[in-house]
């Protein structure tokens, strides 16, 4: 899990790690001027052409530590607490 902050994509910069659907498709994925390059070596750069339905999400800006997310039972105590407002 990854924090994003929602950016424009005039505000990027070469090497910068962004969250993004394309095609519908989220990645995480380093920014460059050839395209969408992976933090995992085992996969392919994204090449990017003006017909690709590309969606920035946002510039990643950290990660979310393991010992941060809600354990069951935190997220059920969290569901009964929202239930009215996720009906």
């Amino acid at each position: 899990m990854v924090f994003v902050k929602r950016t424009s994509a005039d505000a990027l910069s070469y090497g910068d790690i962004i969250a993004c659907t394309v095609s519908g498709t989220p990645f995480v994925k380093i920014y460059e001027k050839d395209g969408l390059h992976s933090i995992n070596k085992n996969y392919s750069t994204i090449h990017i052409s003006e017909d690709d339905n590309v969606r920035l999400i946002g510039r990643v800006i950290g990660l979310v530590p393991e010992n941060d997310l809600a354990t069951k039972e935190e997220e059920r105590e969290l569901l009964d607490i929202f239930a009215d407002e996720l009906k």
